[in-house]
Parts: C-alpha cells; sequence; structure tokens
C-alpha cells in the first residue's frame, strides 16, 4: 500500500480548471517528482495535497495519506499525520533567529518531545546544513537566499516528516548553489526520507527521483521511472530542451 494516493485529483480556481483527473502514488522511500512547465498544475497539486489551499480552491477527488483521507482536512492536521510541505519561496521568519525558525518545525512533535529532543533534532539539521550552525544566532532575514531555502526544509525535517514535499527547492538560486540543493536532496534520499518534489529544473530532478510524473495543463501526460521519462523523446522535447 503506498505511503500517499492520489485518485482522481480535480483542483479549480473559481470556474477554472487548474488540475483535472489527476492519479499518482508515492510509495515509502521513494523520491518522486512532477514536472511540467509554469502553469501545468505542479504546485497546484501539491497544495490540494497538503490542504495548504487559497480562498477560492476547490478540490475534488481523494488524496489518502498513510491510511488517511486529506480532502476536506485542515493543513494544521495534515503536517501533524506526518506530511510536511516546503512551500515554494522559503517562507522562513526573518524577524526570528535560525534556531528559533528550527525550532517552530517541531511544533507537531512538541507536547511528546523533551528539550533534549529537541535539542538532538537541531544538531542533526545542524549537521546536515553546517553553514546554520554558524549562522544559529542570526535572523533568518539575513539569510542569503541559498541558506533561507536550507533552513526551509531544516526546519521542514524537525517535524520528522514522514512524507517531505518540497516545492521549487532551486528557486532562485545561483548555478552552484542548485547543484548543492540537488546534491542536499541526494543525500536526504540516501537518508530514507520519503520526497515528493516539484521541479522547474525537469533534468535535474528525474537524475534525483525514482519515478515521475509530467503535466501539461493540469492534466497527466507521461509517467514511469525517471530514468526511463529522461530518454523519452517527447520528455525531452517539452521538458529537457533537447
Amino acid at each position: 500500500m503506498s505511503l500517499l494516493e492520489v485518485s482522481g485529483l480535480e483542483v479549480r480556481y473559481g470556474a477554472a480548471d487548474a488540475v483535472r483527473g489527476l492519479s499518482l502514488h508515492v510509495d515509502e522511500g521513494e523520491v518522486v517528482t512532477i514536472i511540467g512547465s509554469n502553469g501545468a498544475g505542479k504546485t497546484t497539486t501539491l497544495r490540494a495535497v497538503t490542504s495548504m489551499l487559497l480562498p477560492n480552491m476547490h478540490v475534488g477527488g481523494s488524496v489518502r495519506f498513510d491510511g488517511h483521507e486529506l480532502v476536506g482536512m485542515s493543513a494544521h492536521r495534515v503536517a501533524r499525520l506526518g506530511l510536511i510541505h516546503v512551500p515554494e519561496g522559503r517562507h522562513v521568519f526573518p524577524s526570528a533567529t535560525v534556531e528559533e525558525n528550527l525550532l517552530l518545525g517541531a511544533y507537531r512533535l512538541k507536547r511528546r518531545q523533551s528539550a533534549d529532543a529537541r535539542a538532538a533534532a537541531v544538531a542533526r539539521v545542524y549537521e546536515q546544513f553546517p553553514v546554520l550552525h554558524e549562522r544559529s544566532g542570526q535572523f533568518a532575514g539575513f539569510l542569503s537566499g541559498g541558506e533561507q531555502q536550507q533552513l526551509a526544509i531544516g526546519r521542514a525535517l524537525m517535524a520528522e516528516p514522514k512524507l517531505l514535499v518540497m516545492d521549487e527547492p532551486s528557486l532562485g538560486l545561483a548555478p552552484r548553489l542548485v547543484a548543492e540543493m540537488f546534491a542536499t536532496i541526494q543525500r536526504l534520499a540516501e537518508a530514507g526520507t520519503t520526497i515528493l518534489l516539484v521541479e522547474q529544473m525537469a533534468r535535474q530532478a528525474l537524475r534525483v527521483a525514482d519515478r515521475a510524473y509530467a503535466l501539461s495543463s493540469g492534466r497527466l501526460v507521461r509517467e514511469g521511472v525517471a530514468g526511463e521519462l529522461m530518454d523519452d523523446k517527447e520528455v525531452k522535447k517539452a521538458y529537457l530542451g533537447a
């Protein structure tokens, strides 16, 4: 049984159809990526899956996570189940320190986590992202874009996600930092983190993923093993610039 099972997902913004009849699944331990051009419905799909809905969004179909139906559930409850979303644009708390931002990520575990356990979780994030350790007392608003993205991921890891959902983690980063970001995703995958990834940089996303789904105008147009999609002529033409 899949950890995440999306069936017949329909998302509308008012009268406009953004996602139409999408079905996908993510198994425990997998990295699954969703690729597509701007406006294909990638971010909307992630918002629907994690219940991070905009006021005019209407969701139909079924989204089941770890045995729970999520359609109609609040984003807060979804996060408590262990489905943690790193949104596009980072959304760190600029007037809080790096460490304060990280500790905010542990809110779903706070009731059953001791102070020592939270400190150990912070230490694990610092081991993954040494620059955050160096900047631990600095306000997040003064971090570079790449450092803020690391902080957003680190904050999500503090919640001990069963499934980590990442929306455009390379957005706005310099080429060197893009390579570092995908190396980070690879390390997380090797450590056993289950990941659902949306990325505009399709080639890099396919390289770190086990399986992939390609969207166009809100519809699924291709799915399969990531390496096979990398070699698919239509995928190359539409998404890889080849």
